[in-house]
């Protein structure tokens, strides 16, 4: 099983996204646009996982969820990984550093946990954010870096109220994204 631990986001977030993303594709059709409703605040990726391992998932996920509440976050950026001139991955990202700290706080519990039930460390920093495109051959991009660079977006407001288990299956038409596990912040009881 190819599996992720991630904060999934409200349909209206998802709606806002999508024009966005619909925005986006005039201006390159050289990028592999993420489907709105596989975008999320992925906290820690697993990758190939015995399915053995997913009730220490889901106790690991149950436990996080004791240590935060729901949370309002306002989406108010679009930017790329590894820059704007080259990118390689565009995202939108979050206005409140306090955000960041909570989702931080979230993402390090869960990387500890997985740490301890024999997962390798992860190797990048964590940095929350949004996925909404990736771009193969970002040399072949022509208005979309200087288009990026003074792209602005109306806020999103919402709030971030679930952790999820996913499994992702590849397809050629883009990943499936099923939820394994689904626990509410603030409460200790599982479903799924």
């Amino acid at each position: 099983m190819r599996l992720f631990i991630a904060l999934p986001l409200p349909v209206q977030v998802e709606n806002a996204l999508k024009s966005i993303i619909q925005n986006l594709k005039k201006y390159d059709e050289r990028i592999r646009w993420v489907n709105p409703s596989n975008i999320h605040v992925t906290l820690r990726f697993l990758g190939e996982t015995d399915p053995k391992q997913v009730p220490e998932l889901k106790q690991i996920i149950t436990d996080a969820t004791t240590t935060c509440k729901p949370f309002a976050v306002r989406i108010t950026k679009i930017g790329a990984f590894p820059n704007i001139r080259h990118p390689r991955i565009i995202w939108a990202g979050f206005h409140d550093d306090l955000v960041s700290v909570q989702v931080n706080k979230l993402a390090s519990i869960i990387e500890q946990s997985v740490r301890e039930s024999g997962f390798e460390p992860e190797k990048k920093k964590f940095r929350p954010h949004l996925t909404l495109a990736r771009i193969k051959n970002p040399a072949s991009l022509k208005a979309l870096p200087q288009i990026l660079q003074n792209y602005k977006i109306e806020p999103i407001e919402c709030k971030l109220n679930k952790i999820c288990l996913f499994q992702s299956t590849l397809t050629p038409k883009g990943p499936i994204y099923d939820r394994i596990v689904e626990a509410n912040l603030g409460v200790e009881r599982l479903s799924g």
